[in-house]
């Protein structure tokens, strides 16, 4: 394994976690994919059989597809075994194998020497044909359902604003936050209206990843940066307890803070399990806001109020999400290296 393939998959365990729950279900059965004319990698015939949906590609430049990446948030954790994929110089294949629902996925593509990676996202549906380009470092999309494929590229090149960086100001920060994803929304408001062939699926889950992408960077704030210069986010209870035993802040108001978010209209929305940015807001959403915390941090009283929140909040896939995600985070703060920790998370 090449040096950035294993980088980019570090990335991908910290990030993103680690394994799909979802992988024991059964998806054999073959889906009907669209048919169009599509190019062929080599000439090699393309064996649909067991896909859920194809991806051919081209690029200018043969370094993007040997390093080449995407990333599928399917079940429990978000997962990349379901993809098979080949490539050949300047030609790639790609089968999704275990896609049973829409939803937007994630893509990556290295460039060669000191260029920044490309990066994407496109909603996918079972049974899309995709057809991919990549040319003067720009990616582009075609296909019936060109129009799913095609959004996030577009917010990338139309955006002028940014995320804000938390510099002890939780109203500036939020104002900062706030103003980035108005105008995300007013892009995508405009692109709908471009594009009304769009389907409802598509309008959920992308109105639902700028919204949790938002709200995951005011429970997540981005106050420091990595040794590429890039901001990072850390937990909210830690950045208010810092703020407090140093004196620059006496109280924080969560209510306020969070105003426009009901727990139960926002965060209990099972049809948003396969969603990236949901995914990881949830459980930090109910660490920082709802465990009734009297102490910040991941001891085993914070992990029976979560736990029990959960319990009482949450029910089904949701609830079994949300408990594995609190077993899964309790357990790399080190709760399992005690004696009653390791008992309580083993229960």
């Amino acid at each position: 394994m090449s040096f950035k393939n294993y980088h980019y998959l570090i990335v991908l365990i910290i990030v993103f976690s680690t394994s799909c729950k979802n992988s024991d279900k059964n998806l054999t059965e073959s889906a009907t994919v669209e048919e169009e004319t599509i190019p062929t990698l080599q000439y090699k015939p393309i064996d649909t059989t067991n896909a859920k949906a194809i991806l051919i590609g081209k690029t200018d430049a043969p370094y993007n597809f040997n390093y080449f990446n995407l990333l599928v948030h399917t079940g429990l954790f978000n997962e990349v075994s379901n993809i098979k994929k080949e490539n050949l110089g300047d030609s790639l294949y790609v089968e999704f194998q275990k896609l049973n629902k829409p939803q937007i996925i994630d893509l990556i593509a290295f460039e060669e020497g000191d260029l920044p990676p490309l990066f994407t996202r496109f909603h996918i549906t079972p049974g899309d044909s995709i057809f991919m380009e990549i040319k003067n470092h720009k990616i582009s999309f075609s296909g019936k359902n060109a129009a799913h494929y095609n959004f996030f590229q577009q917010l990338k090149e139309t955006a002028t604003g940014n995320w804000g960086v938390f510099k002890g100001n939780f109203d500036q920060y939020k104002t900062d936050n706030s103003k980035f994803y108005n105008e995300k929304k007013k892009i995508l408001e405009e692109y709908i209206k471009a594009h009304p062939e769009v389907s409802e699926g598509f309008k959920e889950q992308t109105y639902a990843t700028l919204k949790y992408e938002y709200l995951f960077h005011l429970i997540y704030p981005r106050d420091h940066q990595d040794k590429a210069g890039n901001y990072q986010g850390s937990d909210l209870d830690e950045v208010i307890n810092k703020m407090q035993f140093g004196g620059e802040i006496s109280m924080f108001d969560a209510q306020k803070y969070f105003d426009t978010i009901n727990f139960e209209d926002n965060f209990n929305r099972p049809e948003l399990l396969y969603n990236d940015y949901f995914k990881r807001s949830l459980p930090k959403y109910i660490h920082s806001v709802f465990a009734n915390a009297e102490v910040s941090g991941y001891s085993i009283d914070n992990f029976i109020n979560e736990r029990d929140f959960i319990k009482n909040k949450l029910d089904d896939d949701l609830e079994r999400f949300a408990i594995a995600k609190l077993i899964y985070n309790y357990h790399e703060a080190g709760l399992a290296f005690g004696q009653k920790g390791k008992t309580l998370i083993e229960d």
